[in-house]
C-alpha cells in the first residue's frame, strides 16, 4: 500500500525546510509533493521501493541552495540519493552548490560517511525517471565573479545523474530535462533513454548514454552536447541509439571500448565536427 502523504507535511513556500537526513520515507510507498516550490536544507535519500511525485515539472519545483558557492566546501556530495530501488516522477529538481543532483547509491564514489552503510554492492535495480527536469546551476552567473573557483570547478564535472563505476539493472529515463550540467549513465541493463532532452547554456556537457550497456535503446532524445558510449565494466552488447538529434558538439555518438552489436540508425547531426566514430565490424551504421 501507498505511504502516507509525507510531503503534504511540508507546506509549498519560499522558507527553507529542513528534510530528515534519514529519508522522507519508510518501508516503500508514495511520497506525494503538491504543486508548489520546495527549499530544502539538506539531502534525501529515497528509501528502495520508493516513489517521489510531482504534480508535473512545471508545478512542483525542488529546491537547494543557488547562492553564489565561495569555494569548493561550499558543494554538497549530492542533493538526492537513491537507494537501490526507486523512482522520480512528475517534478523539478534545481540545485547549484552540489556536485550532482541524484546520486545513485550503487556507486560509492563520493559517499558521505553516513550512507557507506547503504552502498548496493550487487549495483541498484528497477530504477525509473519519468518526467522529471534537472537544472543544475553550478555554472550559472559570470565567471568574472570568482575566477579561480569558476576554473576549477569548470573542470569538475556538475553532474544532474551519475552513478559512477556502479550498475543499474533495468533502468528507464524517459521525458525528462537535463540541463546545466553532465550524466553518466554506467553498466546498465535492460535500459530505456528515451524522449529527453540533454543541454548546457552555460558551457559545456557531457552525456555518456552507457559506460558500458547491455540491451539497451536510446531513443528521440535531443542531444545539444557530446555523447558517447563507453567500455564501462561490462562492454557494449545489444544497443541502438536510433532518431537521436544531436547539435553542436565536438563527437556526436563515440563508441569505444569492447563493442558487439550496436545498431545506430537514423541520427541527426547538426554542426557536429565528428558524427560517428564506433569500431568497424562492430557497429552498423544506418544514415
Amino acid at each position: 500500500p501507498e505511504s502516507a502523504v509525507v510531503a503534504k507535511a511540508l507546506q509549498p513556500s519560499r522558507q527553507s525546510v529542513k528534510v530528515p537526513a534519514a529519508g522522507v520515507a519508510r518501508g516503500g510507498g508514495v511520497v506525494d509533493f503538491p504543486w508548489g516550490t520546495y527549499r530544502l536544507t539538506g539531502w534525501i535519500r529515497i528509501p528502495p521501493k520508493t516513489v517521489l511525485r510531482g504534480e508535473n515539472r512545471d508545478a512542483t519545483i525542488l529546491e537547494w541552495s543557488v547562492d553564489d558557492p565561495k569555494n569548493e566546501k561550499d558543494f554538497a556530495p549530492a542533493a538526492v540519493f537513491g537507494d537501490t530501488s526507486y523512482a522520480i516522477e512528475n517534478l523539478s529538481l534545481v540545485a547549484r552548490n552540489v556536485n550532482a543532483i541524484l546520486h545513485d547509491l550503487g556507486s560509492a564514489s563520493g559517499v558521505p560517511p553516513e550512507l557507506r552503510d547503504r552502498i548496493a554492492g550487487d549495483g541498484s535495480h528497477d530504477v525509473f525517471l519519468r518526467r522529471v527536469a534537472f537544472h543544475h546551476w553550478m555554472l550559472c552567473g559570470h565567471p568574472d565573479r570568482n575566477p579561480a573557483l569558476a576554473s576549477r570547478m569548470h573542470g569538475t564535472t556538475a553532474w544532474n545523474f551519475t552513478n559512477s563505476y556502479g550498475s543499474i539493472r533495468t533502468f528507464e529515463v524517459s521525458d525528462c530535462l537535463f540541463q546545466g550540467g553532465s550524466q553518466q549513465f554506467s553498466n546498465i541493463r535492460n535500459a530505456r533513454i528515451t524522449g529527453n532532452s540533454f543541454s548546457n547554456a552555460m558551457g559545456q556537457c557531457w552525456t555518456c548514454l552507457g559506460g558500458g550497456a547491455w540491451f539497451t535503446v536510446a531513443e528521440r532524445n535531443d542531444l545539444r552536447c557530446s555523447s558517447s558510449w563507453g567500455y564501462g565494466l561490462i562492454g557494449l552488447n545489444r544497443i541502438y541509439p536510433a532518431h537521436n538529434s544531436i547539435r553542436h558538439a565536438d563527437v556526436g555518438i563515440f563508441v569505444g571500448g569492447s563493442t558487439t552489436n550496436v545498431l545506430a540508425s537514423r541520427n541527426r547531426f547538426e554542426e557536429v565536427a565528428t558524427p560517428i566514430v564506433c569500431n568497424p565490424g562492430h557497429c552498423t551504421v544506418v544514415p
